[in-house]
């Protein structure tokens, strides 16, 4: 009996860790203005090699949805910083806000106990508070939760705040919010960076039918 409980819980693990995300069907909502001509703001991004690649194609998903609902405003651009072997550089640019990283951890990390967070996934830290930095608490995380929580905390990083509304920018994550960006998020990005809301594409969902993306 033991093994056979012992059996069943490392086959639930393994589906925490290995299934595919749940998605639900939604659609954005294209800008009827379209975007002004102006160039692209872009935002040089380092992402720490210590990802695995899966979790770098979370994150590429993560900025490609950003991007498009930002409508082409933000350009983001990514390189990889390997800070174990490497220089300071890219936390000196991110410090001095030239730049975003995005860094994996682990919940016995100093920053996570000292912050006194036992049940973060992941934290942002602007250059209002010493940062421009994007940390995700990985021991704590399944493979389906990668995309959303860095689209929750690039919305840190973009000016929004928590929300108590039913969307990406809720305080606790639910993995059907975070499927994309609704429009109350892009309304506190757009006011914050100086867009206009009107030339964003958002989001909205269809129903809780569950799909299999593209």
């Amino acid at each position: 009996m033991k093994i056979f409980r012992f059996l069943l819980l490392l086959l639930l693990c393994f589906l925490c860790f290995c299934l595919p995300p749940r998605t639900y069907a939604f659609t954005y909502v294209n800008s009827v203005h379209g975007r002004e001509t102006h160039l692209a703001k872009v935002q040089k991004i380092y992402i720490e090699n210590t990802f695995g690649n899966a979790d770098r194609v979370a994150i590429r998903e993560a900025l490609d949805r950003w991007q498009y609902a930002l409508n082409g405003y933000f350009d983001f651009r990514t390189e990889t910083a390997d800070l174990a072997h490497g220089s300071l550089d890219p936390l000196k640019e991110a410090d001095s806000g030239r730049a975003w990283l995005f860094m994996k951890i682990d919940s016995k990390n100093a920053l996570v106990v000292f912050h006194d967070r036992p049940k973060y996934l992941a934290m942002a830290f602007t250059d209002k508070i010493g940062g421009n930095l994007l940390y995700l608490v990985r021991d704590r995380v399944s493979n389906g939760e990668v995309r959303g929580l860095v689209m929750h905390e690039m919305g840190h990083l973009l000016g929004a705040q928590h929300r108590r509304d039913d969307n990406l920018m809720q305080p606790v994550y639910h993995d059907y919010n975070a499927q994309c960006i609704d429009q109350e998020t892009l309304s506190q990005v757009a006011a914050f960076q100086h867009l206009p809301l009107d030339n964003m594409n958002y989001c909205v969902y269809l129903d809780d039918q569950i799909i299999k993306e593209d």
